[in-house]
């Protein structure tokens, strides 16, 4: 390594000057460390420059570290970010630096991983396997009749119970999918909490609804152990069987030298546990600003990075250097100022002592602009109509470069304003991108995908099923039918293509009727053991076989792999029915239906306004739904069988059942890692899918109702653990505060602000007033005296985070196909083929658990 070669030396080669406290952050090495970051203070690059002084300079091994971020997209741009800059470092040290065996993801992914990771276990054995199941697949596990009547049973319970308890009154009818969106929330809370089942079931009255809700959980969590080869675990109680793991293993907690942890203040309990479990080593950094807390409702707790100096002091023993990241280089000057004055309106003092707050009130935020220009402007009369026409004439004149860099952020996409200014922005011919303003499957591409789909496969009947949002979604469907079907008609080669589908299907369904009747007249069970000689020949001959069929019965191949089992005492041989569903699949699926269709010109147009014309919304909109196809693949089948398709089997499934609870669990209003911001369209989210984000204009709409009653599951939360925290009376609105925080915080340039009228019995004390009254304080100007010319913004900026490319991955697969580039790297369309990757992962076990038998067998003779 040259001797001269420094951290300064990487710092001059990139372009980064660190202030006095970013510098400080990134040289800290021993002990706690506590990083209260402001918004726009450049924490990302501190943790990344953190972490490359670690491995470049301190010679701590990469998988030595946990990096742990709230987002996969947060992790994985810092991932890129750290090879990128590691790749520099290499020039200098000569030193090739490998970050595949780090840890940086969230903690879930964390701790998916560290259930598996050979070195928390003893002579590192391979442990029981665990199934993780994200929130979608929890639903459709608990919506499962066998599995929802089972808890209901354990609780001698009924569903319209568990909605009353819920809604704090009794409904006309039972809402099985309410129940158990209410049920999962609270399971979720009891799990991030670590719950002791029994002491809860102790201390809480047996006449009370909660006391049969707990012993739904109890049979919920008896439930996901009860199979012999793997454990289910849902997101919440991977956190736990990580800890367990961690708890169980005495070195756990010095496998790890450092911890760093981004987004603090939106950890919860057991992740708290889990953090200081595994920092032995005394060395945990935490990154966080307790005003841009967000996610109560999921079981985060504040009070994890308000109190974190105390907490360590309990936990580790030691004392905590705090570090102040308070320089805002996002924004201009009076943005800073009218979002700090805001906040400040809220008295977060405990019983009035200035010294003694539920927030951290010192962290002192100033702006790195020094303008003193107008950069907040408000909105009075007809303020909908005004912007939009503001925001249509900041396009046209280019003041803006791109659509994209204008966001409307509102605290919820379905209350009327919202979807007044959605439509009026596109009165005014601008495109708009808000996916989850509405029900995502209503959307333009959606309907007609899967109007073409319900063409294809059919829909199936459903004259069985009633009810209001069932009614709604058979509305939606139907009409996505007849879409679909005039989509066909208006293109020949679309209809041969689409008749020539039906007529596979068809074959493949006759063909499986002549084959089941061979079975019947024969007295065999589609259970019994494939034999071979008796029954291959007897198949074969089943009358009106498709040659199609009749190959693949007669496949050389077929009776190769057949004896192969037979031979193979560690396999179990083939069932007859296994046969005839191979014989009888098509060689298609629905992901595969998928982008074969779009390959026809009324689909193929969407790409070329991505590509051509800069409209990226409906490319966008594919995107989501290659990932709803691959999901259901993933819950149900990658193959199309005629066993499957029989008797409606598919379509059911498909379009009752899956795509019907798709539309109505809607889109999330919260962040999602993968939400696209397409260019040549105006954003319009919530503000919490805004945390994170910057936009050189921002317009926010600051009404909500103001909430006075804390959440059922904190309440209940609270009574069963008795635990404290900020008062209950006081925690609604708190969260408000922080909620409008966010997304004050998220303007770049112009800060753009309606002035409503305050709720009058709250006049003075509610959010609106103290909107109106910052906007007073700082003198902002009215939108029809501002000079929107005078803005100066700059064209859409990159990411301050270095990407790197690989040639095979990037520039070889760009040189192959510039649209399939486009399509899979760009949009983040899901393969087709991605699914079968069971062999080469059945490979890479087989050679882990050698690699780890023989690290044991070392590591006992050095001992």
């Amino acid at each position: 390594m040259n001797e001269n070669f420094s951290l300064e030396t990487l710092w001059k080669e990139v372009g980064f000057m660190p202030n006095e406290s970013q510098e400080k952050a990134i040289k800290h090495i021993d002990g706690a460390l506590y990083l209260t970051a402001g918004p726009g203070s450049g924490k990302t690059r501190v943790l990344l420059w953190r972490t490359l002084n670690l491995i470049v300079f301190h010679n701590i091994n990469p998988d030595e570290i946990m990096l742990a971020t709230f987002t996969e997209k947060a992790a994985h741009q810092l991932k890129e970010g750290l090879q990128s800059l590691l790749g520099l470092a290499s020039n200098h040290t000569g030193r090739q630096y490998d970050l595949a065996s780090m840890y940086i993801g969230t903690v879930h992914s964390s701790c998916n991983r560290l259930i598996g990771d050979r070195r928390f276990y003893s002579g590192r054995k391979r442990n029981k396997p665990v199934k993780t199941i994200d929130q979608l697949e929890q639903y459709f596990f608990i919506k499962r009749h066998s599995i929802w009547n089972r808890l209901l049973d354990a609780g001698e319970l009924d569903t319209i119970d568990i909605n009353a308890y819920f809604q704090k009154k009794a409904p006309s009818y039972p809402n099985k999918h309410k129940a158990i969106i209410d049920i999962i929330a609270l399971f979720n809370r009891f799990s991030e909490e670590r719950l002791n089942i029994e002491e809860a079931l102790f201390k809480t009255d047996q006449r009370d609804m909660l006391f049969s809700i707990l012993k739904m959980y109890k049979e919920y969590k008896n439930i996901l152990i009860e199979n012999e080869t793997f454990e289910i675990c849902d997101l919440s109680l991977l956190q736990n069987k990580a800890l367990e793991v961690i708890e169980g293993f005495k070195n756990a907690s010095n496998i790890f030298k450092y911890l760093i942890v981004d987004e603090y203040q939106d950890t919860n309990s057991i992740q708290e546990q889990l953090y200081f479990t595994l920092a032995g080593n005394k060395n945990i950094c935490v990154v966080g600003d307790d005003d841009q807390a967000l996610y109560r409702f999921r079981g985060s707790t504040v009070e994890n990075f308000v109190e974190f100096p105390k907490r360590v002091k309990s936990y580790l023993g030691i004392e905590t250097t705090k570090i102040s990241l308070s320089i805002n280089y996002r924004s201009r000057r009076k943005i800073v100022d009218f979002y700090s004055g805001f906040i400040d309106k809220e008295d977060w003092t405990k019983n009035g002592d200035v010294t003694n707050q539920y927030r951290v009130h010192d962290k002192a935020i100033v702006a790195n602009s020094t303008d003193n220009e107008t950069s907040v402007i408000s909105v009075e009369d007809d303020w909908i109509d005004q912007t939009a026409q503001f925001c249509k004439e900041l396009i046209q004149n280019d003041v803006v470069s791109d659509a994209n860099q204008i966001a409307f952020l509102f605290p919820s996409l379905s209350n009327k304003d919202a979807k007044n200014t959605i439509q009026t922005l596109r009165d005014h011919g601008l495109n708009v991108y808000a996916p989850r303003a509405g029900i995502f499957l209503e959307g333009q591409e959606a309907t007609e995908l899967f109007g073409v789909f319900a063409n294809v496969f059919g829909l199936p009947d459903s004259s069985d099923f009633t009810g209001y949002e069932f009614n709604k979604y058979k509305t939606w469907v139907g009409n996505a039918e007849r879409i679909g079907n005039d989509i066909i008609e208006s293109d020949s080669d679309l209809k041969r293509f689409v008749d020539n589908k039906r007529l596979q299907l068809e074959i493949i369904s006759k063909d499986y009727e002549s084959l089941l009747r061979v079975v019947q007249k024969n007295n065999w069970d589609l259970d019994d053991e494939f034999e071979l000689d008796l029954m291959r020949r007897k198949l074969a001959e089943a009358n009106n076989l498709s040659d199609e069929a009749k190959r693949a019965v007669l496949s050389p191949y077929l009776a190769r792999i057949v004896n192969e089992r037979i031979n193979d005492e560690t396999l179990k041989p083939f069932k007859l029915s296994q046969i005839i569903n191979r014989a009888t699949s098509l060689d298609w699926s629905i992901l595969d239906l998928f982008y074969q269709i779009t390959g026809f010109n009324h689909f193929k147009y969407y790409f070329d306004l991505a590509q051509n014309e800069g409209n990226e919304a409906p490319i966008c909109n594919l995107s989501k739904i290659s990932e709803y196809l691959a999901r259901f693949m993933e819950l149900y089948s990658s193959i199309l069988s005629a066993s499957f398709l029989r008797e409606e089997g598919f379509v059911r499934l498909f379009f009752s059942s899956y795509l019907y609870t798709i539309y109505r669990l809607g889109e999330s209003e919260y962040e999602n890692d993968d939400d696209p911001f397409p260019k040549g369209n105006i954003q319009v989210l919530t503000i919490h899918q805004s945390k994170g984000l910057e936009f050189p204009v921002v317009f926010m709409y600051p009404k909500r109702r103001e909430f006075v009653e804390a959440d059922q599951k904190e309440v209940i939360i609270r009574n069963l653990k008795e635990v404290e925290g900020e008062p209950l009376d006081k925690i609604g609105r708190f969260d408000l505060m922080r909620i409008f925080y966010v997304g004050l915080s998220r303007a770049e340039k112009l800060l753009i602000l309606p002035k409503l009228a305050p709720i009058k019995a709250q006049k003075g004390r509610c959010i609106i007033s103290y909107i109106n009254t910052t906007l007073q304080e700082i003198n902002a100007l009215d939108m029809q005296s501002f000079d929107k010319n005078i803005l100066e913004i700059d064209d859409i900026k990159e990411s301050a985070l270095s990407k790197p490319y690989s040639y095979t991955a990037d520039f070889l697969a760009y040189e192959r196909c510039p649209r399939q580039y486009m399509i899979f790297r760009k949009y983040g369309f899901i393969p087709s083929r991605s699914q079968t990757m069971f062999f080469g992962s059945l490979v890479h076990s087989t050679i882990e658990d050698l690699h780890q038998f023989l690290i044991s067998k070392r590591e006992k003779q050095e001992a």
